[in-house]
Formats: C-alpha cells, structure tokens, sequence
C-alpha cells in the first residue's frame, strides 16, 4: 500500500493504522491489529507486533483535533499500558507532521523506553521498504526503537511450544466439555404411574 505524501496527514484513523502496520510486517513482525487484552482493565493495541526476539506495541492517533494540554495525558496511557502488558517496547504513531511542540514529548516518551514517530518518519520508514531488503529493514528499524536482535534460546524456544500447546490443549478441552455438556444434559422421561393399567 503506497499513500502520497502530501495525502498522509488526511487518511482516517484505520488507514493509518494498516499504513504503520505494514512497517511491521516487512520487518519481518507477525502483526495483529486492534488486539484486546483482557486484564484486570481491558487494553486495545492498535497494531501488535510480535517475533521471537520482542513484542511492540504501536498506537496509532489522528490527532488534527486534539488539544496539545491533552497530549501529556495520552503519552502516559500509553506508557502505562505498555508496562501493564509486558511489551518490550512501544510506538506512539501520529498522524501529524512535526512540530516543536512535540520535542519535549518525545523526550518524555523516550525516557520510558519508548518511540514517538510523527507522520514524516513513518512515511520515511514506509519508503525504506523500497530501499532495504527485510533483513537489513529489520535491523534498522530494531535499532532505532531499542530493540536487540537475538535468537532465542533453548529455554525461550521450548516455552513458546509449550505456551502454544497449553492454548491448544486448553481449547481444546473446552470444546470437548462443552460437547460433553450438550450430551449430558438431563431428558425428560416419562413418569411411570404405579397404577395398574386397565
């Protein structure tokens, strides 16, 4: 998907989202866009992205209409949800070119871990889709968010199989109990009468 430049600052909320989303997954990330986590407060990701080496978490606002006093607000949601979910990093994405007023926020954002992109850096990372191969994109980007490439160990690797074969067997045993719960449900006999029939 290729947006004009100029354009950018206008698409609605979702098309921004799929426009950064695709930043993710040509750096080789699974993606998953408005994921929901259930915990004690339910939590809405705009874009998850996932690899064996880190989990993003990447918010996507259009904010043309949005107050600056409010700004400082949204940050610390953010930053608060990214700890709450265990992220390894995140990425505030607006849909706004840069202005001065954003300076003191971006160091804010970063001096909790985190990335703040503004429309002419994620266009600049859309366009480098075309300039890099995956590996080389993956690094870059990588680099410029905090996150180290590695490859996972035994111990890592072992875990995820057996966190997705907990989900598959937990799935699993729920549909078979439901099922079992259909079939045992209580039909309604007859009464016999101990009257002698006639």
């Amino acid at each position: 998907m290729s947006f004009d430049r100029d354009r950018l600052g206008h698409k609605a909320g979702s098309m921004f989202e799929m426009y950064v989303q695709d930043i993710f997954r040509f750096a080789g990330f699974k993606t998953e866009r408005n994921r929901i986590f259930h915990q004690t407060v339910k939590h809405e990701i705009d874009v998850w992205a996932s690899s064996e080496f880190a989990e993003i978490a990447v918010e996507c606002k259009d904010w043309r209409f949005l107050r600056p006093d409010n700004m400082k607000k949204e940050f610390g949601e953010f930053i608060n949800k990214v700890r709450i979910l265990r992220a390894t990093t995140g990425v505030f994405a607006i849909n706004l070119p840069n202005r001065e007023i954003y300076q003191n926020y971006r160091h804010y954002v970063r001096e909790n871990g985190l990335t703040l992109w503004d429309s002419g850096e994620v266009e600049k990372w859309h366009e480098d889709i075309e300039r890099y191969d995956r590996l080389q994109y993956q690094k870059k980007l990588c680099d410029a968010i905090g996150i180290m490439i590695t490859e996972p160990t035994r111990t890592e690797k072992t875990f995820k199989i057996l966190k997705a074969l907990g989900k598959a067997t937990y799935n699993t045993a729920k549909t078979v109990a439901e099922n079992m719960a259909e079939e045992e449900r209580p039909r309604r006999r007859r009464r016999r009468s101990s009257r002698p029939r006639r």
